[in-house]
């Protein structure tokens, strides 16, 4: 049996408004996106804004940055750049106790959009240095790597370790996905227990996600309702036969680990690394203060409907 969880909604009553910043900085990542910062002149935006800007060389450091950034007096770090550029700011962050800015300048701002964003916007963002709204919500952590979206152990992850990647994502995802759904990959050699506490054998794709993902087919499909739930979702699934990919198993949990007799290939947030056995994972409950634009409230008010709920339509006047 499957276990689906009862997502509260985010709303505006879960945020407060913040004074502006002191001392804002926004670390850029020049290439995410196809230089989506460079498009929209984020940097220039910045200063004229008073806000501090770093942008990343190749070799950099996003937490050692982030981190200096605070020994030099930020009160708020931000980032703009895609999604497997925001966790080690926002590790920072939480770790320092001052709020966290997600500017979307990557390809597709998973983050972004469940923290209620507009993203083909993204300039609106800066605006939550000055007069944002402030909460607190959950991280995500694997082994002592912090997650915002979600980390992927089996065919997803080895996507995304596909040296081609990086240029042709779209490409090569869909051209993987075809072996995922019909059961043609081979199962990882990963042991896990389910919620139930049996104990499992290999897996064609695990999931681990920063509260849970949305899989009904309706509005809302594959985004979170809430970041705030305290919980890690967990989707399995086991390959073998078509039906099987097409009915995956899962729960939430507030840990879930994974053992393998091998190193591991994982995806966190889009990023690809290897990671020694066993994998633990769990939720850091309410550990990131993170601000948005007011516009985010106006736009959305994190109003995603709870599972059984639909958006109303509006009454068209003519």
């Amino acid at each position: 049996m499957n276990s689906q969880p009862t997502a509260r909604q985010v709303t505006s009553a879960d945020w407060h408004s913040a004074p502006p910043c002191e001392r804002g900085v926004l670390i850029i990542n020049p290439w995410s996106g196809g230089g989506a910062a460079e498009r929209w002149s984020i940097a220039d935006e910045c200063r004229q804004r008073g806000i501090d800007v770093l942008v990343i060389n190749e070799n950099d450091d996003l937490g050692e940055l982030a981190a200096q950034a605070v020994s030099e007096g930020a009160d708020c770090l931000g980032v703009a750049g895609g999604d497997g550029s925001l966790a080690p700011v926002a590790q920072v962050a939480a770790r320092s106790q001052i709020p966290f800015v997600c500017v979307p300048a990557g390809t597709r701002n998973h983050f972004a959009h469940d923290l209620g964003l507009d993203r083909a916007h993204p300039l609106v963002a800066l605006n939550a240095f000055a007069h944002g709204e402030e909460g607190r919500i959950d991280l995500g952590e694997v082994s002592g790597r912090p997650f915002l979206n979600n980390v992927s152990v089996g065919a997803y992850a080895e996507v995304v370790a596909n040296e081609q990647y990086r240029d042709h994502k779209v490409g090569v995802a869909l051209g993987r996905f075809p072996d995922v759904v019909s059961g043609r990959t081979e199962s990882v050699n990963v042991r896990f227990a389910d919620e139930h506490g049996t104990v499992h054998s290999g897996a064609s794709v695990i999931l681990i996600s920063n509260n849970a993902y949305d899989f009904a087919p309706r509005p809302g499909f594959g985004s979170r309702a809430c970041l705030t739930d305290g919980v890690l979702g967990v989707v399995v699934l086991m390959g073998g036969s078509l039906g099987a990919a097409l009915r995956p198993i899962q729960w939430t949990a507030s840990e879930f680990e994974i053992v393998s007799d091998d190193a591991i290939t994982v995806a966190i947030d889009g990023e690809a690394l290897t990671m020694e056995s066993p994998l633990g994972c769990r939720s850091l409950v309410g550990a990131l203060r993170v601000r948005r634009p007011t516009e985010a409230s106006k736009r959305f008010s994190i109003t995603r409907f709870g599972r059984g709920q639909r958006p109303r339509r509006r009454q068209s006047h003519g």
